[in-house]
C-alpha cells in the first residue's frame, strides 16, 4: 500500500478527461467522410474491406452506404481504392458508446450512382 502511495505521490494523479490525445494529428486514419454528389456506385471500396465493415444497398436512382464501425480497423483501403475520392478519413475516431447502433452510419448517396444491371 505505501509503495503505491509513493507511485502516485511520484506521478501525480491524472485531472484531464483525455490527457493523452489533446489533438489528433492529421496524418491520424479516423472516420470516414462520404462526398455522396461525388460517390458513383462503384462498390469499390465495398470490396476492397477485408472485414466487411461497409455495406452498399441500391434503391432506384439512390443507394445507400453504410459503413459498421464496431468492425471497421481505420486500414485505409476503402478510401486507397474509391476512384472518384468520394471517401476521405478524418483526423477524428469514433468515440466509445454504450449502444452498439450507434456505432453504424448511413449515407445516401445519389447523384452519380449508376445503375448496373443484375
Amino acid at each position: 500500500m505505501i509503495n503505491i502511495m509513493k507511485k502516485i505521490f511520484k506521478t501525480g494523479i491524472v485531472t484531464e478527461r483525455n490527457p493523452i490525445l489533446q489533438e489528433a494529428p492529421d496524418s491520424l486514419r479516423g472516420k470516414i467522410k462520404v462526398a455522396r454528389h461525388v460517390c458513383t456506385g462503384c462498390e469499390d471500396c465495398v470490396q476492397a474491406c477485408p472485414v466487411d465493415a461497409i455495406s452498399f444497398k441500391r434503391d432506384g436512382q439512390k443507394a445507400r452506404l453504410t459503413f459498421d464501425y464496431s468492425k471497421c480497423m481505420y486500414c485505409g483501403l476503402c478510401v486507397d481504392v474509391c476512384p472518384t475520392d468520394a471517401l476521405s478519413h478524418t483526423n477524428r475516431l469514433k468515440e466509445s458508446v454504450k449502444d452498439p447502433a450507434d456505432l453504424i452510419e448511413t449515407y445516401i448517396v445519389g447523384e452519380g450512382v449508376v445503375q448496373q444491371d443484375e
